[in-house]
């Protein structure tokens, strides 16, 4: 049985005893996200890709 949030490549290259990866994403504190935020990031990286 894999433990909870490690994937099985992890799990067979530790030999079964995967390293301690923190907080899992359901134990993460979470932000709100409004769509504001998300163009605002957008065109901050938008505007890094132009040459």
């Amino acid at each position: 049985m894999l433990p909870e949030g490690t994937d099985i490549l992890t799990f067979a290259e530790h030999a079964g005893k995967p390293p301690d990866i923190g907080s899992t994403l359901a134990d993460a504190s979470r932000q709100a996200v409004t769509l504001g935020h998300l163009k605002d990031r957008y065109l901050t990286t938008s505007t890094r890709l132009d040459l």
